[in-house]
Parts: structure tokens; sequence; C-alpha cells
């Protein structure tokens, strides 16, 4: 019985857009609760619901200026974090996996596309992944995923590699730009070269403990991008890797698909979703399904 109310609850949150603050914490109080960890899926088309003593998720389908979404609400607590995932486990290089497999090998809970570090001709921030510099460049924004659990977001050249591991940082992904800070979009939205609409994944934080992910199935310009995350509350917003490599999977399943389309106009590739090479995860599960076993979502495949 304590389970129904519970999954009664985080559908209502799921329903609606982020409420006030009081009424957040209201929420959040009542879903912190420990709980037997569950995962309710609806495969037809969500909500995807997990809830365990250390995290809560519910990732709803949205229409959103009549375009479709993927929205996840994420509630993490007990200092549970964040933490980045390689291809076939072995950082970094060429080698890539479909992003619920890479999920499925880590038994982690939920996932987003990371920032495809490999890609050396990409602007480069500081790329600090468990504990090793990859990159310690100015280049690009970055987020980081501080000891307690929190993400955080350093503009361009405002931090560096010793900085962050000073502070106890042992991973962070450099992609962006954020798209908004303070609860207002940033310049970048404007200026940056990735501006154009494109198919977009990103993260954005409410506050402390509650952070909004969403992925689109539409192009979105930055500048609709970061409206769509501020109805939602967010108070910072850092852009992720798009297009056909967006993504967003959880419990080992890829709850997003891609038009079976070219890439690009001149392309004569038809893809779906791009293999990847790294990916941001939260939390770890034993009930995550291993590598080997059927994907049951057609965004998996």
């Amino acid at each position: 019985m304590k389970k129904f109310f519970l999954l009664a609850a985080v559908l209502l949150c799921c329903a609606a857009f982020v409420p006030t603050a009081a009424s957040a914490d209201d929420s959040a109080d009542f879903l912190f609760e420990d709980y037997e960890e569950f995962f309710e899926p609806d495969i037809d088309g969500g909500p995807w619901v997990y809830h365990s003593a250390n995290l809560t998720i519910c990732i709803k389908m949205s229409y959103e200026d009549n375009r479709l979404c993927y929205i996840a609400d994420i509630y993490i607590r007990n200092n549970e974090a964040a933490y980045t995932g390689w291809a076939h486990m072995n950082p970094p290089g060429r080698v890539t996996e479909l992003p619920h497999v890479i999920a499925r090998r880590y038994d982690a809970v939920f996932g987003l596309v990371g920032d495809y570090i490999p890609h050396r001709t990409n602007d480069k921030g500081v790329n600090i992944r468990d504990g090793i510099v990859y990159f310690d460049e100015d280049d690009a924004d970055v987020l980081a995923v501080m000891p307690s659990g929190e993400m955080e977001v350093y503009e361009k050249g405002t931090v560096s590699a010793d900085d962050l591991l000073a502070l106890g940082v042992r991973d962070t992904l450099a992609f962006g730009p954020i798209i908004v800070k303070d609860g207002e979009m940033t310049e970048a939205v404007y200026k940056h070269h990735l501006k154009p609409g494109n198919v977009r994944t990103g993260i954005g934080k409410v506050e402390d403990g509650h952070y909004v992910a969403i992925v689109t199935r539409s192009r979105y310009t930055f500048p609709q991008y970061a409206q769509l995350f501020m109805r939602y509350g967010c108070e910072w917003v850092f852009n992720l890797d798009g297009g056909h490599s967006a993504a967003m999977f959880i419990m080992g399943e890829q709850v997003n698909g891609h038009s079976y389309g070219k890439l690009y106009a001149e392309s004569t590739v038809y893809m779906r979703q791009r293999p990847l090479s790294d990916v941001l995860l939260i939390g770890t599960s034993e009930l995550v399904p291993g590598e080997d076993e059927k994907a049951l979502y057609s965004g998996s495949r």
C-alpha cells in the first residue's frame, strides 16, 4: 500500500510543472521516505518511475510547444552522486556502444549522453574522469560533480583541473554551453556556435538535490531550449551532446527514440541512435538487466 501511494505521489509530481518552492519541499519530503526500491515503467509511453533510499526519478513524455520531449525529475539524497561511464569500460578511446548497453555494464539507474570526450577537435574544457585529468583547457564550460553529490557548473576559463581536484571533484563534463545561470538565459544562447536548432540533451538544477533533465525529439534553438528548462524552475542548465547522440535512459533502457533519417541533409547515411564513447550516470541498482538481455523499448534499438 505504501508503494502505491508513493507511486501516485511521484506521478502527480510528473504530471505538472515544478510547483512553488514551498510545495516542492512538501512533495520532496514525502518522496524521500524510506520505501523499498522499485521500478514501475510504462513501456507504451511513460511515465517511468524509479525509487530507492537514495534516488527518485520520474520520466514523462510531454508535448512542449507542440513538440515531444522526455523530461526527467530527479531527486538525489544521502550523497548519491552522478558519475561517468565509458563504452566497454575502456577509457578513453574511439570505442563506442549504444548508451543503454553502457548503462547496463555499470548497473546504472539513470543516464544521459556525455560529451564525446575522444573528439579532440571539439572545444575542450576541464575533463576529469574518476579523478584522472584528461584535458585541462579553457575553451568549454564545465559541469562538475561535487563530493556531496551535488552538481555545479563553471563558465569556461573560470576554473582549472587543480581547482576542482582540490575540492574533491572526480568527474566533470566539458561540453556546454551553460544556457541558464541564476535563473536567466546566458549570452551563450545567442553567441555559441551550437545555437541553431538541433535535437537536444541537457540537465538543469532546480535546487539542492533536485535536477531536471530534458531530451527533445525535435530541433530546439538554444533560446527555446533554455526557456523550456526555465519553465521547470531551473537555476542553471548545462547543454550536453545532441543530435543523433541525444539519449536518456533508465534501468538499462533508452526512452527516447530518433527518427530514422539522414543526420544531415547532404548525407547519404541513415541513422538511429549513435553509439557513444561516454555517458553521464546516476545511481546503481541490482534490478538493471544484464547487457546481453533483450532491450524492450524501441529507443534502445
